[in-house]
């Protein structure tokens, strides 16, 4: 995920420049804004399963991606560009 998510790289990297032990340190999303279905959603999009957006997920899957930092910086196509996509042709 970290490839994917701006939020999640710097937080890794910082653990791991501070000292942390083993190769995969354990993080703890405390103010994620949305729910564990949400986020499983950015997680099997950053996996590169298939994702259902519709206009019933499309406000919290965007929020998580905003949350995540999940911008074209890191790479191409990334969610915060595919919410609003979705949003600009699908909703508006």
């Amino acid at each position: 995920m970290i490839s994917r998510s701006e939020y999640l790289n710097r937080l890794v990297f910082q653990r791991r420049s501070n000292g942390g032990k083993g190769t995969f340190p354990k993080i703890q999303l405390h103010n994620f804004p949305v729910g564990s279905e949400i986020f499983e959603i950015a997680v099997k999009f950053c996996y590169g399963w298939k994702v259902d957006l519709t206009a019933s997920n499309i406000a919290p899957v965007h929020c998580a991606a905003r949350f995540l930092e999940m911008s074209n910086y890191l790479e191409q196509g990334n969610l915060i560009s595919k919410t609003e996509a979705f949003i600009s042709f699908v909703l508006l």
